[in-house]
């Protein structure tokens, strides 16, 4: 006689409540972690952006001048530096030529000096091509310097191409 049997005890199911549950848990789970990892990554690149930007804008925020000029013996001159910028800078490089005798070589870091907003300091910079008698010529003070905001002392070269450089021409005046 057929009819209705008891099923075996070892294979009862979840019922479709139960299941429809864990399996909505683990959508959900999967759907936060994506989303996680989203927000994660795109706070980092609008925080990388922000900060890009805001080298930019200080590299533009740099304003030097050159005041005076003076020759000293051994074949260097002294030149005061202004900074009339928005920001303090430092002074990675900077050297003297005359007109007519540009030196060949690129820009080095050799400096480390620092000169805060509205302030004057004195430098000692190498004269290429300069003889000993300079009162009345031109001379060209080329300087690259970077915010100070983004100077690193233990690797100067990290945000170099946020620098500036300044060539200016001024007259060295009779002592």
């Amino acid at each position: 006689m057929r009819g209705y049997s008891k099923p075996a005890r070892g294979k009862c199911g979840i019922s479709p409540v139960l299941s429809a549950a864990v399996i909505s848990a683990i959508i959900l789970a999967a759907g936060m972690a994506v989303y996680s990892i989203f927000i994660t990554a795109s706070s980092t690149w609008a925080l990388e952006y922000h900060r890009e930007i805001d080298r930019s804008v200080a590299k533009y925020q740099l304003a030097l001048s050159v005041d005076y000029v003076k020759p000293l013996p051994d074949g260097n001159v002294k030149i005061w530096v202004r900074n009339y910028g928005e920001t303090a800078a430092v002074i990675l490089d900077a050297y003297a030529h005359l007109p007519e005798t540009a030196p060949s070589s690129g820009h080095k870091i050799t400096m480390n000096i620092t000169i805060p907003v509205g302030s004057v300091r004195d430098v000692i910079v190498p004269c290429y091509g300069c003889g000993d008698e300079l009162n009345g010529k031109d001379l060209i003070i080329r300087i690259f310097a970077l915010p100070e905001r983004l100077y690193n002392p233990a690797k100067p070269e990290t945000y170099a191409q946020f620098g500036q450089y300044f060539v200016l021409k001024i007259r060295v005046l009779e002592a």
